[in-house]
């Protein structure tokens, strides 16, 4: 039987290898070693911590030191028979040939230069370490505080228990931005899908702005949306400069500044909401700011309960979204910040939508302003609305009133001349007078009057005489 152990998995968090190498041995099991951990190793003293604790080990040397090219390596217990019934005891010119990109490396490199890369790695995730463990907001999953962490300084001169080896900070570090400062030791419980937003925008905003340091976003099952860095397994992370890491730092800190205070305001914004009847909030999936809001027109809110109406159609959801969509049209003509959002499944309403925000941000003037827009949409909508009834009313009355003018004008002005061909001649020989033939009606929008165009007329030829033109 055979044991393959990771040294920097959860396994060892609380275990140590010295334990695990007692339990194998007594039951004549073989542990094999892997993992990034494995690199601390290198550090120790030659003279100190002698001792048996595994049986073979895999050494990636090209993660380690940022050379990729160099193969892995397998080193076991030369007095082991397994192994040599095995066959890997056995050299040949293929292996040794396989070897020769090892053997260079480290041959140009020197003992001195292999330390002190990973040396470099180690100081460099320990303030990364000291940095995330200061900040409330930030759960550390990569370590627990049941288990003391070995400083590299202390590694380096031997000032350890033999079974405190591989006890140095985590190569792989899993942290999580987290809403609750009381859940930040429950490792074992996922967060809300709202927390997992912000650890997505985390991410991503991240891997924008400062991408010297590979973050990488893993959705694991128990936790949530969990952000992890390995600089073992990133060539580039190898050999940064103090400059570079302060960087990172600084922009890690002003991304969680910005989560804090959308936070703190979203809060606030979700009861500024709840406190106006003309508008709802809508939760966007997968959307880490503030949220979306959904302006009500006012004739789809109830009076009584100041609510939206239940007894809504489709038609009246479709002309709320239609004004949603003009609201955020308006509102990007003066501010492109504004997007349009979309609601959850089954209803998919349209909404303003809000993104990150600070504490200086006044989310009581933004919902104002959304407010006040709406209303005046609303309010232009109803005088489009008041004046098409106007124009149908007047374009009917128009109809009316110049049909019964063309009956008169027919009786008045005698059948005869109505009457094909005869008609004709006799319209020819006795024109009708100008004051006789029908009058145009228009319509006046301000006053909602039908009158005649007369007066219009009048008025045109009155100025082209003025104007000196020819009629």
């Amino acid at each position: 039987l055979i044991c393959i152990a990771n040294v920097h998995s959860s396994l060892f968090i609380n275990e140590s290898v010295t334990k695990l190498q007692e339990v194998c041995s007594s039951e004549e099991v073989w542990l094999h070693l892997e993992g990034h951990a494995l690199s601390a190793t290198a550090l120790l003293p030659n003279d100190l911590f002698k001792e048996k604790r595994c049986d073979s080990l895999t050494l990636t040397v090209g993660s380690w030191l940022g050379v990729p090219a160099v193969p892995f390596v397998t080193l076991f217990r030369s007095d082991a028979t397994q192994a040599g019934l095995a066959g890997l005891g056995l050299v040949t010119p293929a292996v040794r040939l396989n070897c020769l990109p090892l053997w260079c490396v480290l041959k140009s490199m020197g003992l001195a230069q292999v330390k002190k890369r990973i040396r470099g790695v180690y100081e460099m995730l320990e303030e990364l370490t000291a940095k995330l463990e200061s900040l409330t907001c930030i759960r550390l999953l990569s370590k627990l505080n049941t288990v003391e962490t070995v400083p590299i300084a202390r590694l380096e001169v031997g000032d350890l228990e033999a079974n405190q080896i591989f006890h140095t900070v985590s190569p792989a570090l899993a942290f999580q931005y987290i809403t609750d400062e009381s859940s930040s030791q429950d490792i074992t419980e996922r967060v809300s899908p709202y927390t997992d937003n912000l650890n997505s925008w985390l991410g991503q905003i991240l891997q924008r702005d400062a991408p010297q340091l590979n973050i990488e976003i893993v959705d694991v099952e128990t936790t949530g949306y969990v952000l992890r860095l390995c600089p073992f397994e990133d060539t580039a992370m190898i050999g940064l400069s103090n400059q570079e890491i302060k960087d990172f730092l600084q922009c890690f800190e002003e991304k969680c500044e910005i989560l804090n205070a959308t936070v703190a305001q979203r809060s606030k914004f979700i009861k500024l909401i709840e406190g106006s009847p003309c508008v709802q909030y809508v939760d966007i999936a997968h959307w880490a700011g503030l949220g979306g809001v959904r302006f009500l027109p006012q004739e789809f809110v109830d009076k009584d309960t100041g609510k939206l109406r239940t007894d809504l159609t489709e038609e009246c959801v479709q002309v709320i979204n239609q004004r949603n969509m003009e609201l955020v049209a308006t509102l990007r003509n003066s501010d492109s910040a504004f997007s349009l959002g979309e609601g959850p499944a089954p209803d998919n309403c349209m909404c303003v939508r809000f993104g990150m925000v600070t504490m200086d941000t006044d989310v009581e003037e933004l919902l104002s302003l959304v407010v006040t827009t709406g209303k005046e949409i609303d309010n232009a909508a109803e005088r489009l609305q008041s004046m098409s009834e106007v124009v149908k009313r007047g374009v009917v009355q128009a109809q009316d009133e110049l049909r019964q003018e063309t009956d008169n004008q027919i009786w008045q002005e005698g059948i005869l001349r109505h009457v094909p061909l005869v008609g004709s001649l006799y319209n020819w020989l006795s024109p009708v007078p100008v004051e006789a033939k029908a009058k145009g009606r228009c319509l006046n929008l301000e006053e909602g009057k039908l009158e005649s165009t007369e007066m219009i007329y009048k008025h045109h030829m009155q100025i082209r005489i003025e104007d000196g033109q020819d009629l």
